[in-house]
């Protein structure tokens, strides 16, 4: 059985997954492969999948500068079992075919993204790795793998400083803390700007309710004073019969006029 299956959530590996990574493994083939015929890999034939495994083909537990990575990612990711078809204009099927690298490399940046988003080619791979660095979302299945496959602290990928500040990048197996001396703000997911605003809103609210004496332990609130009714002028009533008064005052627009 593949390890492409896809767990409820979406990103947890699952305990029949991972019994079926571990029996790949008895028959001697190699972990985090994304090759289907080996099946050992928490993640789909992708990126972040190549990305594991070409850390793992470099050397698990041990620091690679980036340039060295992503020349085994390129290997990695250049394997027959990456290919796809090639389809014309109309949606024709043709003979040609693409490696996952040459799709990944000569992907385009959409036009709306920002300075935070991938520009170039070494950009959309540190993306890649910080992603994976997520333990909560999709870096979770590669923290999984090392709990429920490998049977340490877990697995996670690694960041650090090397000579000159030269990115270096490893692949720790016995760990549950990825580390990113590069990242300015943690690898899980910010929140989000909408909240942010709702947030904002509220407190400039609160504050001018404040102002105008509508906290509590604040001045007294200002009271609103209706306005004076003017009585509406008694209406004669015939002489057969009694003659009512009408005692509650209401606010008329205009004066009403007697009659007869």
């Amino acid at each position: 059985m593949s390890a492409k299956s896809k767990s409820p959530s979406g990103f947890e590996l699952t305990a029949k997954v991972a019994n079926a990574i571990k029996a790949q493994i008895e028959l001697k083939h190699p972990l985090f492969s994304t090759d289907p015929q080996h099946g050992t890999s928490p993640h789909n034939i992708g990126m972040y999948g190549c990305s594991i495994e070409a850390l793992y083909e470099l050397g698990a537990n041990k620091r690679h500068s980036l340039a060295v990575f992503t020349d085994m990612l390129k290997e990695v990711a250049s394997r027959d079992h990456t290919r796809k078809p090639v389809f014309d204009d109309k949606g024709h099927k043709t003979d040609k075919t693409t490696t996952l690298w040459q799709r990944f490399k000569n992907k385009e940046v959409p036009e709306r993204a920002d300075e935070e988003n991938a520009k170039d080619l070494d950009g959309k791979i540190i993306q890649n790795l910080q992603v994976l660095q997520r333990v909560k979302d999709y870096g979770r299945k590669l923290l999984q793998y090392g709990k429920k496959v490998m049977g340490t602290s877990g697995c996670v990928i690694e960041m650090t400083k090397g000579s000159g500040d030269e990115i270096m990048v490893s692949l720790n197996t016995d760990s549950a803390e990825p580390v990113n001396e590069f990242r300015r703000v943690r690898a899980d997911k910010p929140k989000s700007k909408a909240k942010a605003k709702v947030k904002a809103k509220a407190s400039k609210s609160s504050k001018s309710k404040a102002a105008n004496g509508g906290g509590h332990g604040g001045s007294t609130p200002k009271v609103k004073t209706p306005k004076a009714s003017k009585p509406k002028t008694q209406k004669a009533t015939p002489a057969t019969e009694p003659e009512t008064v009408q005692t509650e005052a209401v606010e008329a627009t205009e004066p009403a006029t007697a009659t007869a």
